[in-house]
């Protein structure tokens, strides 16, 4: 066995929760391998009562090899006994571990207990129904003002597939109703503190010195003649505000009247507030587009998972959080 130096001897003497962080090559399974063998050791643990989970196949042989052997060639009685009971140990990946954990849940999810993990065949599976999708729903005005805004292999590879198999889980579905509500609330939220803000900064420009010039004049009219924040938080105000905000160009200040730069570092500030609520409204105004696309990815949705359960084609993400959720 290696010698530890002082912080792995630290970490294999902890009884509580430990977080080993090194290199490679800079002995973490050492330092695992070791703590596990001291918990045996002292009669703290059984094999039976340890698990150990890594990433890699290759990592959960040696870590079983290594234990196993600290194990065995022990002067310790505990340690050698319990070398007998090895085919006890709980030493796997962490995939096959969650595997496992949900093959004997798997009724909960309804899928069959031989299902398989395979992230290729998912995102074969996916392609397949994406396709039969979009072709059967080639006539839905909202996907077709979609493709036409993206293009086909966008939406059928970037949109369709791409959700099927990072974000679409069995224990965990997409609830779009509430994603449609949550995405309204912020953009309403975020126009009317926007406006708020406006509103704010309009009122710090006009109560700067009129000295300044022409400039301030110039602002002046521009507020009385089209800004209007009452009409625009009204129910038809967002149409009217995208119909003058390309008109809204106030003017900064020359010359050297020390109110100038002030002026100036308000007219920045409002310009880039007034950018960021021009999308924000033109979200809000896409928002029924949005909700007919949402109510289409919810029946993929649906049709992807029914099929997930049927044919037992599970990605690895659907099994670590399902084996969570158990």
């Amino acid at each position: 066995m290696r010698k530890l130096d002082k912080n792995q001897k630290l970490a294999v003497n902890c009884d509580n929760n430990v977080v080993v962080s090194a290199g490679a090559g800079a002995g973490k399974t050492t330092v695992l391998a070791e703590r596990y063998f001291r918990l045996i050791s002292e009669g703290k643990a059984g094999v039976e009562n340890i698990l150990t989970l890594t990433f890699t196949r290759k990592a959960a042989t040696e870590m079983n090899e290594r234990i196993y052997s600290r194990l065995l060639n022990s002067t310790n009685t505990i340690a050698n006994g319990q070398a007998a009971e090895f085919d006890k140990a709980k030493i796997s990946t962490l995939d096959s571990f969650s595997a496992q954990v949900v093959r004997n849940g798997s009724e909960r999810f309804g899928i069959p207990s031989d299902f398989l993990s395979d992230n290729d065949a998912a995102s074969a599976m996916a392609a397949e129904i994406a396709l039969d999708f979009i072709l059967r729903k080639q006539n839905d005005k909202f996907l077709q003002k979609f493709i036409s805004l993206h293009g086909f292999e966008s939406v059928y590879e970037d949109l369709f597939i791409s959700l099927a198999v990072n974000e679409f889980n069995l224990s965990d579905p997409i609830d779009f109703v509430v994603l449609k509500q949550r995405q309204k609330t912020e953009l309403n939220s975020a126009y009317h503190k926007n406006m708020d803000e406006m509103d704010k900064i309009m009122s710090d420009i006009l109560s700067l010195s009129p000295d300044i010039g022409k400039a301030m004049l110039d602002n002046v009219n521009l507020f009385s003649t089209l800004w209007n924040t009452d009409k625009f938080m009204q129910a038809d105000g967002i149409k009217l505000f995208l119909e003058i905000s390309d008109k809204v160009k106030l003017t900064k200040g020359r010359g050297n009247h020390p109110e100038k730069t002030l002026l100036n570092e308000y007219i920045d500030t409002w310009r880039n507030i007034l950018n960021f609520t021009i999308s924000v409204a033109h979200g809000i105004e896409s928002l029924p587009f949005l909700e007919g696309m949402f109510g289409l990815l919810e029946d993929f949705q649906n049709i992807f998972l029914s099929k997930k359960r049927t044919s037992g084609i599970l990605t690895f993400q659907d099994v670590s959080k399902m084996a969570v959720s158990i």
